[in-house]
């Protein structure tokens, strides 16, 4: 092929010129050989078994294009499993936590109930004044004895009992 620009001798698939490095346009008579489709996308020859444009990568039969779209849902699956099976080990993980909380509350001794109301007992009187007859003046801080623990009754059956 001659260059019409320059005149100078090219390949004949050649785009640009490579003496003067204008592009070639190709004439409204050229033959196209019946072996060859041309790439809608970037105009490149390419073989009639050729699924995609070697040029370009653009989908050149039905074929390729339904691959693609098979191709890109069978992805898009993949993904959306993916994201159940992540959802469903974080929904595992908090039914962990959740049961070992609630596997960790205080409970009645007699019914199992979890509706408890703890109360601190305070300076016993009687206690004191029994102290106080026996030893004395000393006697008072026996009122202190066991005021540190806390009572603890059940809300649904009402026994008491101590922590």
């Amino acid at each position: 092929m001659i260059c019409p620009h320059c005149n100078a001798e090219i390949p004949d698939d050649s785009i640009f010129c490579s003496s003067c490095g204008k592009r070639i346009e190709s004439s409204p008579a050229e033959v196209i050989p019946s072996d060859t489709i041309v790439c809608p996308n970037c105009g490149a020859y390419n073989s009639t078994d050729s699924n995609f444009c070697s040029n370009c990568r653009t989908p050149l039969s039905q074929t390729a294009l339904t691959n693609m779209k098979e191709q890109s849902e069978l992805q898009l699956q993949q993904a959306q499993i993916k994201m159940q099976a992540m959802a469903l080990k974080a929904q595992q993980e908090q039914l962990q936590l959740q049961q070992q909380q609630y596997s960790s509350m205080a409970r009645c001794p007699r019914c199992g109930s979890t509706s408890l109301s703890g109360n601190k007992k305070g300076f016993g009187i009687g206690k004191a004044v029994v102290g106080a007859a026996l030893v004395g003046p000393l006697g008072l801080v026996a009122g202190n004895i066991g005021a540190k623990k806390v009572q603890v009754t059940c809300l649904k059956c009402g026994k008491k009992f101590k922590m």
